[in-house]
């Protein structure tokens, strides 16, 4: 809806002669009277009428669009027609690849404009992303078929990509990995890795937002520059003064904002890319002596430095000034001042009485995504496959997968590194995850049931009835029970299939009609864990021709 003729439109009426009309029709002011106003009802049945909607109703449209374009040339081969290893020849494969994005997203000009209910969305129109990558990949097979070594072989991997646009610039991925079989029946493998993630159009040039922050802190102004010992020097080098004239008498600079300062949110174009590094270990074992059995464990572990993460902007504007480097750091890109050391944004005086910046004085901050934060992920992951054939009619399959989740935690805390927010058993990330499939088959009919566990997790943040680092709980009496309870849904399917063409089924999903636990809706971040239809029949038929 458009808000100033829906305003238009409530406030409805009676003129001098009875009849029920728009307020701005009806005032002694001419110049903001609308012939086109329809009074609206908004209470009953059948209310508001068509005429109504039709004046303040709105139908936006938003025209978007991503492209993606895609080159990759490689070249494979072994060393077989050279020489070969003890283990057999060497692998190897090598290439380039070129990536080019674009992305597009505007709606129509009413709704960018903020006319509507939305506030104002400007157009979304990055500069194209373009990556060119160089890669190759190698394996040794060292050993094969000797005492102690079935198999010992090595593979390795590495990429170099260059980003033509945020401060990513040329950056090396790469990973090495081995495996070794004693015997047959094992194997045992690892593997370390180094990646990245570098930002995304709009991460870097999501146009900004206009926002305020009330209540500013100036760290250089005099109430505050001894509040940390870098201060001085950093706001100095920044031009800061460090006395201001007033009433014709020097005292020292003071910036107390009266109401506050505007500024923006939205992306950084001075982002660089996230950097990770992992390394699993694990094993796969197939015993002869059980044929058709598979059951391999692995254990992860990841670390993710220069996580992209969105700060506050009085936090921004602190780690600018309080710097050990120095004022060249990609806080204090994020900060405008003007001349005389006031904020840019600053607002101490108003266009009549409305909370709006005067025209020209601009943006003193951009409050978005910045690298620093980190993230440690750690866990065990099992997966036990067994098949049997016991004739031309009858085989049976069963699969169990479990996850242990031993630790995810979060390094947001700018001001305190080594401060953890446990992401472990908070909704959408708990300890225990685990599923069944079992089915067989019988001539022409088959079975099949899958089961899925979830263990519990916690009702608000881990932190708020559980204790972190030895912290005690910030809220310990925030709910009544601290977590939600482990769940387990159950699904069955039965089907059959005739003269190898047609096939019909029929099942039912979430066969004890689990709901979500009470106030989680089964959809969104976290939430979406849960299943949200309940219980749920079905049938069915393929046929190939």
């Amino acid at each position: 809806m458009i808000t100033a003729k829906f305003a238009n439109s409530r406030n409805a009426v009676r003129n001098t002669s009875g009849q029920i009309v728009c307020g701005i029709n009806a005032d002694a002011i001419t110049t903001n009277d609308d012939p086109a106003c329809v009074p609206v009802n908004l209470f009953g049945q059948g209310a508001p009428s068509p005429q109504a909607l039709n004046y303040f109703g709105y139908t936006s449209t938003r025209k978007q669009h991503a492209d993606q374009y895609d080159a990759l040339g490689s070249v494979s081969g072994d060393s077989s027609k050279l020489f070969s290893l003890p283990g057999g020849p060497i692998a190897f494969a090598f290439g380039a690849e070129y990536r080019r994005e674009t992305a597009y997203s505007k709606y129509d000009d009413l709704t960018a404009s903020g006319a509507t209910f939305l506030n104002s969305i400007p157009t979304f129109a990055p500069p194209a992303l373009e990556v060119i990558d160089g890669f190759a990949e190698v394996r040794l097979p060292l050993l094969k078929d000797r005492p102690f070594f079935h198999e010992l072989s090595v593979e390795a991997a590495a990429r170099v990509s260059n980003y033509n646009i945020g401060k990513t610039g040329t950056v090396w991925t790469y990973n090495v990995g081995g495996t070794w079989a004693p015997v047959n029946d094992l194997r045992i493998r690892a593997s370390y890795a180094v990646s990245v993630r570098a930002p995304t159009q709009s991460d870097l040039f999501a146009t900004p937002s206009q926002t305020f922050l009330n209540g500013l802190s100036d760290p250089c102004s005099s109430e505050a520059i001894n509040n940390n010992p870098n201060r001085k020097a950093n706001c100095a080098a920044a031009g800061v003064p460090a006395t201001q004239l007033v009433n014709g008498s020097t005292q020292p600079f003071s910036n107390v904002a009266q109401s506050g300062i505007s500024g923006l949110n939205g992306s950084n174009p001075n982002l660089s890319a996230e950097e990770g590094t992992s390394y699993t270990i694990g094993g796969i074992l197939t015993p002869r002596w059980i044929r058709g059995l598979t059951l391999s464990v692995d254990y992860y572990n990841i670390e993710i430095k220069n996580v992209i993460f969105t700060l506050a902007p009085q936090t921004i504007i602190n780690q600018c000034y309080d710097s050990p480097s120095g004022i060249n750091n990609q806080y204090c890109a994020a900060v405008f001042r003007n001349p005389d050391g006031t904020f840019k944004g600053q607002r101490d005086q108003f266009l009549g009485g409305m909370d709006t910046p005067l025209p020209g004085l601009g943006a003193s901050f951009l409050a978005g995504p910045f690298n620093f934060a980190k993230q440690k992920t750690s866990g065990i992951d099992a997966d036990l496959t067994y098949t049997h054939r016991v004739d031309a009619d009858f085989s049976f399959t069963l699969r169990g997968l479990v996850s242990y989740l031993i630790n995810r935690d979060n390094y947001t805390d700018i001001g305190r590194p080594n401060y953890l927010l446990q992401q472990k058993l908070n909704l959408g990330d708990p300890e225990w995850k685990a599923s069944v499939d079992a089915g067989f088959s019988y001539g022409v009919f088959d079975f099949n049931y899958q089961f899925r566990y979830i263990g519990r997790m916690t009702i608000g943040a881990y932190e708020a009835q559980n204790s972190v680092q030895g912290r005690p709980p910030e809220n310990a009496d925030q709910y009544p029970v601290v977590f939600y309870p482990d769940i387990t849904y159950s699904n069955v399917r039965v089907g059959i299939t005739v003269d190898k063409k047609y096939r019909f089924y029929t099942g039912v999903d979430n066969v004890a009609d689990q709901n979500p636990p009470y106030g989680v809706t089964g959809t969104g971040n976290g939430g979406g864990i849960y299943e949200n239809i309940g219980r749920f029949f079905y049938a069915g038929f393929s046929f190939k021709y």
